[in-house]
């Protein structure tokens, strides 16, 4: 399977909101803006590995890890995959937009991100590493 990915323009919002209104219009977004590009394709029924990364304009961000990723994940389930427990692996990363970046192979996706200028969490589901091999 090839990598699927996305982004979504603007902050992350955390699980741990204390506004549930605002945490369902952001996984509505999130969800959203990955169907315009998943179309009608039925979910995957595969161990998948996400990938999300948050830049930002700020030194650093208070949004924990695992907090930024859970609505993502739950945002895409039903859509990208049946459920998020087929998620066994993540990577996520908070990185300044104003960083210093070594560009090779930038993907469409990535590209079009970074052209506007602004924070933007990107986005990518792949199929999962093999387990065989420990970590």
């Amino acid at each position: 399977m090839d990598p699927f990915e996305f982004f979504v323009e603007g902050p992350p919002l955390s699980q741990q909101t204390r506004n549930p209104g605002r945490l369902r219009d952001w996984k509505a977004y999130v969800r959203a803006e990955a169907a315009k590009l998943w179309q009608a394709q039925a979910p995957l029924e595969i161990p998948l590995k996400m990938t999300v990364v948050y830049y930002h304009e700020r030194q650093s961000v208070l949004i924990d890890h695992d907090n930024m990723i859970k609505p993502i994940q739950d945002a895409l389930a039903g859509l990208i995959y049946e459920n998020d427990r087929q998620i066994t692996d993540a990577q996520t990363r908070k990185t300044n937009i104003d960083g210093r970046f070594r560009l090779r192979r930038l993907s469409a996706v990535y590209a079009l991100a970074f052209g506007g200028g602004r924070e933007f969490v990107y986005i990518r589901i792949e199929e999962a590493p093999s387990h065989e091999e420990l970590l």
